[in-house]
C-alpha cells in the first residue's frame, strides 16, 4: 500500500534476477480485483512495460537484473 500523498514505494532486496508485478488496491480490501473473465478492476503493472492481452506476462518478459541499488518505474494501466 502507498501512504496517502505519496507517489513512490522503495523497496530492498540482495542483487539478482527479479520481475515485477503491483497492483493498486484502490478500495482497500487486499486483493487484485477482476470482473468478467478475469478483467482487472484496479490498475496494475509488470517490469519492463509488457504489452497484456489475455494473461500475465511471462518471467522472461519481465525479468530485470539488480546488481546495486536500481531505481524502477512502473506505468500502471487499467481497463475501466
Amino acid at each position: 500500500k502507498i501512504p496517502k500523498g505519496e507517489k513512490s514505494v522503495r523497496i530492498q532486496v540482495p542483487p539478482g534476477i527479479y520481475a515485477l508485478a503491483a497492483y493498486v488496491d484502490e478500495n482497500g480490501n487486499g486483493k487484485f480485483d477482476q470482473g468478467f473473465l478475469g478483467i482487472p478492476q484496479e490498475p496494475y503493472s509488470f517490469s519492463n512495460s509488457p504489452k497484456v492481452l489475455f494473461s500475465a506476462p511471462s518471467f522472461e518478459t519481465c525479468q530485470v537484473k539488480l546488481a546495486e541499488e536500481t531505481k524502477i518505474e512502473l506505468d500502471f494501466w487499467k481497463y475501466f
